[in-house]
């Protein structure tokens, strides 16, 4: 299966729990025999950016996504699936939300 994976920051910067979980996830689908490619800010624009939120992330990130037609499926992290779910793909896209709606709705 070849699988899109979207994440606004470098999961290498481990910026917190959200990271580490699509690092893990990452490396678990390798071993099982898919094909996996992430999409994310540089680990240089992650350690830039992170301070001022994944909003700017997002905005930079919007640019860079391909239309996912070569992927099976789009997996979009937190506030990367603002810029998958913008681009309209075909492609089926499951999101997974970290944290609480209350952080969400703050932000």
């Amino acid at each position: 299966m070849r699988i899109a994976m979207i994440n606004p920051f470098d999961s290498s910067v481990m910026l917190g729990g959200q990271e580490r979980v699509v690092s893990d996830l990452f490396s678990w689908q390798k071993r099982r025999g898919h094909e996996v490619e992430m999409f994310s800010l540089s680990e240089e624009e992650s350690r830039r950016w992170a301070r001022w939120g994944h909003l700017p992330a997002i905005g930079m990130l919007k640019g860079r996504l391909p239309d996912f037609s070569d992927f099976d499926i789009v997996h979009a992290h937190g506030w990367a699936s603002e810029a998958v779910l913008s681009k309209r793909p075909r492609t089926p896209v499951l999101v997974t939300v970290y944290g609480t709606i209350a952080q969400y709705m703050q932000n």
